[in-house]
């Protein structure tokens, strides 16, 4: 389904946009310029230097899911970067006017390749390499035809100097062969702006929302160079104050990027250790209790010593426990509780000639810990109403309103609850492991009854 609204840091940084240009064109106190030789190169290898992490960051991307549209954005970035740094140099080294024509023509390839990124479709690429060498080739023709029609637009228009001498900046140029040069400029940054805030939503893309927020930024700054055209390259425009926002935008989501990045291979290390342990238990616990069983089963049918059947119900209980903790370890740590609530009562049931009728909430969130523990007590409640209470039907209940409550109810035969719990282990446990995450344990029973065991979370 298409997402057609606008992606909230995107809104916001839009509408500061809006807000810083009505206040540079309607207050004359603030100026559009400042005279600052040392900031202007600063900023430019500032804006170089974050586009190049950034366009690194990507391109990483680009190597896990060899997605066009990744590749696309890469470039871009790597291109914004290299002309950025390229008008840093021009302006300590040679400036003059063919300079800034080289580093605009490289930086309007950047914005360019931005827009193709943001409408590319999210598709693998078969030949990656020859993929990159294509784009790169491509690229260079599309900056030399950038150069090529720039130059053609200054000697065929050569700017008016001297527009504006109203006290809030230096003079400016007005050219009108450069004039489409602006509009496209414009209206790239202003497509990109659009296709990534609405990926972002509908791909769940947090560092895609940061690079439409970014290209707003970048946008607007292109709306300040239309205004107030910079002509001197030893000025800070306001321009380039937007420009660098653009670029400290994307820094932010690079960092972000690399945060999530991070928490995700500690999520991976911690599931494939888990999964190790499951294996090391089914391998070895898991069997040896198995084959416990089958051995004192045998003996049982064939001496009738009541120990045998003792230690065979035994080694069931304790492969019962064993087979939990292999499914606990397994499962994807962020599965719903419903689900992992339904597998593992699922198993319990299967054990036994019970029928399970379930009302599981979807969308609760809990703690590990409090997660853990009430999927232990939940195959406790089944099982002690399979064996003990000899149940026909139990039914689960997970309720989620103001605190999480969960429930077991069968129709057995019931118990007295008024006799005290110490001789009754399975009750103690289920007690105990709600008390160790807050929750509160609660048993309702008579005999003939049934019985149910309530558990609440805060």
């Amino acid at each position: 389904m298409a997402v057609r609204r606008l992606h909230p840091l995107t809104a916001v940084v839009t509408l500061l946009g809006a807000a810083a240009t009505v206040a540079v064109l309607a207050a004359p106190p603030l100026r559009f310029a400042y005279e600052a030789p040392s900031l202007r190169v600063a900023l430019e290898t500032a804006s170089a230097m974050i586009a190049l992490v950034a366009a690194y960051l990507v391109f990483g991307r680009f190597l896990r899911s060899r997605r066009v549209d990744a590749l696309l954005l890469a470039f871009a970035l790597g291109v914004l970067a290299a002309s950025n740094l390229c008008l840093a140099v021009l302006i300590a080294v040679w400036p003059n006017d063919y300079a800034r024509l080289v580093a605009a023509a490289g930086s309007l390839t950047g914005a360019l390749c931005l827009a193709a990124a943001a409408l590319a479709p999210a598709l693998p690429l078969v030949q990656a390499r020859r993929a990159v060498g294509g784009l790169a080739v491509t690229g260079l023709v599309v900056f030399g035809a950038l150069v090529g029609l720039l130059l053609l637009a200054v000697h065929f228009f050569p700017p008016d100097v001297g527009l504006v001498t109203d006290g809030r900046g230096p003079e400016v140029e007005s050219n009108r062969g450069l004039m489409p040069m602006h509009v496209v400029w414009l209206t790239a940054f202003a497509v990109a702006t659009i296709g990534f805030a609405r990926r972002s939503i509908a791909e769940a893309d947090r560092f895609l929302g940061f690079v439409a927020a970014g290209t707003a930024l970048a946008a607007f700054a292109r709306l300040h160079y239309l205004l107030f055209p910079p002509f001197h390259a030893d000025w800070v425009y306001t321009g380039d104050v937007l420009r660098l926002l653009f670029y400290t935008v994307l820094l932010a989501g690079g960092a972000r990027e690399i945060k999530e990045y991070w928490r995700g291979l500690a999520a991976t290390a911690v599931l494939e250790e888990r999964r190790r342990i499951a294996r090391e238990l089914h391998d070895g616990v898991a069997q040896e209790l198995a084959f416990i069983g089958r051995r004192a089963r045998r003996l049982a049918s064939r001496t009738g010593v009541d120990e045998a059947r003792q230690i065979a119900a035994s080694a069931d209980r304790a492969l019962g426990d064993s087979r939990r903790a292999i499914a606990t370890l397994t499962r994807p740590l962020d599965q719903p509780l419903s689900e992992v609530l339904a597998e593992a009562v699922g198993e319990v049931a299967a054990r036994h000639p019970v029928q399970l009728d379930l009302a599981l909430a979807r969308g609760v969130r809990i703690g590990n810990d409090a997660r853990e523990a009430l999927v232990r007590i939940a195959c406790e409640a089944v099982s002690n109403a399979a064996r003990h209470g000899q149940a026909h039907t139990v039914r689960v209940e997970l309720e989620n309103g103001r605190h999480v409550r969960f429930r077991v109810v069968d129709d057995g035969v019931g118990f007295d609850p008024t006799i005290p719990l110490a001789g009754r282990f399975g009750l103690v446990s289920m007690r105990e492991r709600a008390q160790a995450v807050g929750g509160s344990f609660r048993v309702r029973s008579a005999p003939g009854t049934g019985t149910e065991v309530e558990v609440e979370l805060p």
